[in-house]
């Protein structure tokens, strides 16, 4: 009659030398919601209208001309990068759209790359009497086949990058539209 195993490493001796290597490692899901339970309470709400923004941004670019969509983006200052300068509210403020803009993006089943998250970005800033300039830039690389040509835009506001993370110094701006919050 055989031995019971006296321990865990001698039942996992008993199986498949190896499986236990093998099989991959789930991470932890507590981790997870105990970083979704630390988020702010203001931020965890603006996650939802950021994801609905970011679902109609991505419906009015497929169904809007860029042109119409560029006239809400406010005024047009050609090819020339801009950052407006904001104070410390501004930032906070900047910050607080990032965050929410981010955290959106990552949960949307949907079209979410820079695009709807720079148009996205700029209405909230604007919203929140933060100035900003939404950045469109294009970057043109040698393939083997020939040259593609790649696009990104971006969302700056003082010193903080509200959407678009890092990339601005590979793209060469082509238009850049500046929001100035109007004097109350």
């Amino acid at each position: 009659m055989p031995s019971r195993p006296t321990d865990l490493s001698d039942v996992r001796a008993m199986v498949t030398p190896g499986l236990d290597r093998a099989l991959p490692r789930t991470p932890s899901r507590p981790g997870r919601f105990r970083r979704a339970w630390r988020i702010p309470l203001a931020d965890k709400l603006a996650i939802v209208p950021a994801w609905l923004a970011i679902a109609g941004a991505a419906a009015l670019i497929t169904l809007v001309p860029f042109v119409r969509l560029a006239a809400g983006l406010g005024r047009n200052i050609g090819a020339a990068g801009f950052t407006p300068l904001i104070g410390r509210r501004g930032e906070a403020r900047a910050r607080f759209v990032q965050r929410a803009v981010q955290r959106a993006a990552r949960l949307a089943p949907f079209r979410s790359d820079c695009l709807p998250q720079a148009l996205v970005a700029a209405m909230f800033c604007r919203w929140l009497g933060v100035p900003t300039a939404t950045h469109f830039g294009v970057e043109i690389e040698a393939v083997p086949t020939g040259r593609s040509l790649s696009a990104h835009a971006w969302v700056d506001a003082g010193g903080v990058r509200v959407s678009g993370g890092r990339g601005e110094g590979r793209f060469t701006v082509v238009a850049c539209f500046v929001t100035l919050p109007s004097p109350r």
